[in-house]
């Protein structure tokens, strides 16, 4: 890895947080009857449960792990576990028909697929579904886990992000640790965020601009908050515009 930019690889950025801010809140999830938190500590257990998943489904490096769900906290931990196993994320927008996704998962060559809820469970019934096992002994995954992780490389892609198709066939974007490392640098020269920042994630995590911002979120520490209902925008703003 490019000795400049290796501090800035997305997952040295993930376990930097979770080793040195482990009791700080990480991330959120807003709605209107109330409010999920995790502190980086649990998010990093729950991100080491869901890779120890994928390992056990036999996901091998760089390949390619569909996320189908509007913008929640599983999204980001779905994500983070995709990387942490040095596969490529492939977001499908949650709005897509059954016939949509399809060709993006049949073009992508995917097996395996996260679903947000059931209209996207509903969208992929017929296609190629893998569940995971509510038993897998994440001790066991341990040093698998830890060999994917020491093996990371700039020059891997992170993900595979689908265009909208209005002009035609969807075309996947290739964008590698490499691409999100200088985002991130080029960032940090321009912004100055800290971890009592705190933002609303409410653009679809599918798309390039809330997916690059949210892992500038989490490399600076700032507090992500998903709402999961785009409708309720307003609403949200009101407690954090108060503190």
């Amino acid at each position: 890895m490019s000795t400049h930019l290796s501090q800035y690889h997305l997952v040295e950025r993930i376990q930097h947080q979770i080793a040195h801010c482990s009791g700080r809140t990480a991330l959120r999830e807003w709605s209107a009857s109330g409010e999920t938190q995790l502190t980086w500590f649990q998010a990093g257990a729950r991100i080491r449960r869901i890779a120890s998943a994928l390992l056990s489904l036999g996901i091998d490096a760089q390949e390619r792990v569909a996320l189908f769900s509007h913008n929640s906290l599983n999204w980001s931990l779905a994500d983070l576990s995709i990387l942490y196993v040095r596969g490529v994320t492939v977001p499908i927008y949650a709005t897509n028909t059954a016939t949509q996704a399809a060709f993006i998962i049949n073009d992508a060559d995917i097996r395996t697929i996260f679903v947000g809820s059931q209209p996207q469970y509903d969208a992929i019934l017929a296609l190629t579904l893998a569940a995971f096992e509510a038993d897998v002994d994440d001790a066991y995954w341990q040093p698998a886990l830890q060999q994917r992780i020491d093996e990371r490389n700039l020059d891997d892609l992170f993900t595979l992000i689908y265009t909208s198709g209005t002009t035609g066939e969807p075309k996947g974007v290739m964008l590698d640790y490499a691409n999100m490392a200088m985002v991130l640098k080029l960032h940090d020269e321009r912004l100055c965020v800290s971890q009592d920042d705190i933002s609303l994630s409410f653009l679809p995590l599918s798309h390039v601009f809330e997916c690059a911002w949210s892992f500038y979120m989490m490399h600076t520490g700032a507090q992500n908050v998903y709402l999961t209902d785009t409708n309720l925008v307003r609403n949200a703003i009101k407690p954090f515009h108060r503190r």
